[in-house]
C-alpha cells in the first residue's frame, strides 16, 4: 500500500467531511491532495542533511503521539500544531500551496483546513516508520538517516521532490531541437528528345509520256501555204 493510502485509511472520513463541512468525496480529495503535498514536502525538505537532522528531530518530538493508535479521533488532533508543521514544510503562506492544489468542489479554503488537521497525522504515521525501524534494529549502517531515506525514498515514486513545494520551481526541459529536413537531391531532369532529320521529300511526280512521241520537241500544227 503506498503512504498516502496507508495514511488516509487512519482519517474516519465521514468525521473529517463533518468538520470540514463539505460531503465524503470531496473530503477524501482534499484529503488526498493534502498529504501527498506534506509528504512530497517532507522528502524535499531532507534532502540535505542538515534538513534531514530537522526532520528526524520534529519526528522525535512525535513520537510519543497516539493518533494512530485504534484509528485517529480528529478530536485528538492539535491543529495548532499542525499549523507550525505546515509552515515548516512549505516555509512560506501556505495559502499559495492551497491555491494549487484547489481543483474543482476541492477549494484553497478547503485545503487551507485540512492542511494542519492531517500534519500532525503525517508526522505521526513517519515518526512510526522511521523511528519504529530503528528501535527494531533496522538502522544498517548509517542509522535513521539510512532509515529516513528509505521511507521517504518510496514516497511519490522515491526522489521526485514535491511540485507543489512552492520552494520548488518546476524545471523547465528545453524545447527539443528538430533536425532539418533531409535536403533530397536534385531530380535529375531527362534529356530533351532527339531531333529527328526532316523526312526528305519525295521528287514531283512527271505526267506521264504520251507514247511515241517526242519528249524533246513541240509538236507544231503547219498552217497552209
Amino acid at each position: 500500500m503506498q503512504p498516502t493510502d496507508e495514511i488516509l485509511a487512519q482519517v474516519p472520513m465521514d468525521q473529517l467531511a463533518q468538520q470540514l463541512g463539505t460531503d465524503r468525496p470531496t473530503a477524501e480529495a482534499a484529503a488526498r491532495e493534502a498529504v501527498t503535498s506534506l509528504l512530497g514536502g517532507m522528502q524535499s525538505g531532507a534532502g540535505d542533511e542538515a534538513g534531514a537532522r530537522s526532520l528526524l528531530g520534529a519526528l522525535d518530538d512525535h513520537s510519543s503521539s497516539d493518533l494512530l493508535d485504534g484509528g485517529v479521533q480528529l478530536g485528538q488532533v492539535d491543529t495548532a500544531d499542525g499549523e507550525k508543521i505546515v509552515q515548516k514544510v512549505y516555509g512560506v503562506d501556505s495559502g499559495a500551496v492551497a491555491q494549487r492544489l484547489s481543483k474543482g468542489q476541492v477549494t484553497d479554503t478547503l485545503i487551507k483546513e485540512v492542511l494542519p488537521i492531517l500534519a500532525p497525522i503525517v508526522l505521526a504515521w513517519l515518526a512510526k516508520n522511521v523511528l519504529g525501524r530503528g528501535q527494531s534494529g533496522q538502522q544498517g549502517g548509517g542509522g535513521l538517516m539510512d532509515i529516513l531515506g528509505q521511507v521517504l525514498g518510496g514516497i511519490l515514486g522515491g526522489g521526485a521532490g514535491n511540485p507543489l513545494d512552492p520552494q520548488q520551481a518546476p524545471t523547465q526541459q528545453p524545447p527539443a531541437q528538430q533536425e532539418p529536413p533531409a535536403q533530397q537531391p536534385p531530380t535529375e531532369q531527362a534529356p530533351p528528345p532527339a531531333q529527328q532529320p526532316p523526312a526528305e521529300q519525295a521528287p514531283p511526280q512527271q505526267p506521264p509520256t504520251e507514247p511515241g512521241g517526242d519528249t524533246g520537241k513541240i509538236n507544231t500544227i503547219p498552217g497552209p501555204r
